[in-house]
């Protein structure tokens, strides 16, 4: 459950480190195959959601 806050900041917050990754992926600024840099993600997104999960 994430605590109440502005809907447009969390969103935000949620979305802007993965576009980062891809961002820099795509540029080539990442030499891993799809599949780790997937998971790469898929860890961010999880610190990302215990920074902000309401304990």
């Amino acid at each position: 459950m994430l605590r109440p806050d502005d809907v447009l900041k969390t969103a935000l917050a949620l979305t802007m480190p993965v576009v980062g990754l891809v961002q820099q992926y795509l540029g080539g600024r990442y030499e891993l195959p799809e599949p780790k840099f997937r998971a790469l993600c898929k860890r961010t997104m999880r610190r990302v959601l215990h920074g902000i999960e309401e304990t």
